[in-house]
């Protein structure tokens, strides 16, 4: 790592500064040059800004008045909400500022942020089974971002500073914990994303929070309001998160495998050997067989969202209602878990693998099923013993395709199956033509 760039460092030609046609006068007569009519001290421009900010905060964190009846307590209550509601607008315009900031001879920054009420962003197709919410805010680089997929980073805000900052180091904050229902929803939708990004508002106080598959990590909270710093630091944040800054923070390719190495993926696509790793806190080697799984795993759910697409064109459907019910259910029974070792006992059940036994040939091909069936059986070979089925597809497809009992899968036992089972679809379609 010594070769590496240093993330901090200016990456510009070191012999600019050691050549001796180069001395501290003229570099600071052209420097002088370049800041000339691009220095602003004390920008007061955006200080009614803050003053509605702390406006909003004061009126959020007065006690509610005394009344003892229950619709009382329930207009409380969505006042609560209605608090952060009215901070909106002035985080709009301040984070719209410092996104859109920018000097005249240089170009417009092409990210956008947007924080509303009553959002409904499109995914249902990712998460299906997830409540439907939507974050504060959202970051994204296209302009009118309606869909998850289209999310960068996420803005979770509330009005009061308890609902940040908390007594204790085991205590979840509201904001962190409605920032990461939010960010489940964000991962959902990108699979092979291996973190999602929030801002965590809480009155005029603000972190930044990582939220990965084992959990989150929160960096120092800032104030917007004191005097300069917080806002700066927003701004830093703001200015890191474009691709542009990035590549040229991380600009060695090896910096980046390297800072990214820990990360596995998607908890619900993880190899059954990694979950009980992390549930039993007991570290193993990171393998190829672990990555093969999850392929397997992963070519499983695409199969099952693909058939649960197929119901939402009725014209042209083959499902039944009875059909899809099933198909549903194999989804829900395989992909459905949130909490790490219920995803484990779904990675020990193998069902989604046999979908060819759970819904008729028109639904899915047999083919297709075979490659199916035989791809469960690899995985289920990294644990257990040798199974029937087995000796019972061997008759259609090579004897090299399976593993013996307790054995690692490899990248050339998946290779033999991917093109057995492309040819068997050649040989059917000549016969049918």
């Amino acid at each position: 790592m010594s070769n590496n760039i240093s993330p901090g460092g200016l990456l510009t030609a070191p012999a600019n500064f050691s050549s001796g046609q180069y001395t501290s006068t003229t570099m600071c007569s052209v420097v002088r040059e370049e800041l000339a009519g691009k220095v602003l001290k004390n920008d007061p421009s955006n200080e009614e800004l803050f003053d509605d900010l702390e406006s909003v905060v004061a009126a959020a964190a007065r006690p509610p008045v005394r009344k003892s009846d229950h619709t009382a307590q329930l207009d409380a209550r969505a006042k609560g909400d209605g608090w952060k509601v009215e901070m909106y607008p002035p985080l709009q315009r301040l984070c719209g500022y410092i996104f859109n900031y920018s000097h005249a001879s240089e170009p417009k920054a092409t990210r956008n942020i947007t924080i509303a009420a009553n959002r409904r962003l499109k995914g249902e197709v990712y998460t299906t089974g997830f409540p439907s919410v939507s974050p504060d805010g959202t970051g994204s680089c296209v302009p009118e971002c309606d869909s998850w997929i289209d999310v960068d980073w996420l803005i979770a805000i509330k009005a009061r500073e308890d609902q940040g900052v908390v007594a204790t180091d085991t205590t979840i904050s509201e904001v962190v914990f409605h920032a990461a229902d939010y960010a489940r929803l964000h991962l959902s939708c990108r699979s092979f994303q291996l973190f999602s990004v929030a801002l965590l508002v809480f009155a005029h106080k603000f972190m930044v929070g990582i939220f990965d598959r084992d959990g989150v990590s929160l960096f120092p909270v800032f104030d917007f309001c004191d005097g300069g710093i917080g806002s700066k630091r927003l701004s830093e944040w703001f200015v890191g998160l474009s691709a542009l800054a990035s590549r040229m923070l991380i600009s060695d390719a090896t910096l980046l495998l390297y800072l990214c190495a820990t990360r596995l993926g998607t908890v619900q696509f993880m190899a059954r050997e990694i979950l009980e790793s992390i549930v039993n806190n007991h570290p193993i080697q990171h393998t190829d067989s672990h990555d093969l799984e999850s392929f397997a795993w992963v070519f499983a759910y695409t199969v099952l969202r693909r058939f649960l697409r197929e119901d939402e064109d009725e014209a042209n459907t083959m499902f039944f209602k009875d059909d899809w019910i099933t198909v549903r259910k194999l989804h829900d029974g395989s992909f459905g878990a949130l909490e790490l070792r219920n995803v484990l006992r779904q990675r020990k059940s193998l069902h989604t693998f046999k979908i060819a036994k759970s819904v008729p040939e028109r639904v899915i091909p047999g083919v297709i099923g075979e490659f199916m069936t035989v791809l469960g059986a690899l995985p289920r070979a990294n644990y257990e013993d040798d199974s029937p089925v087995s000796s019972v597809l061997s008759t259609t497809l090579p004897p090299t395709v399976f593993l013996r009992s307790r054995t690692k899968m490899t990248h050339l036992h998946l290779i033999r199956l991917i093109d057995a089972t492309i040819q068997a679809i050649v040989n059917e379609t000549q016969v049918d033509g």
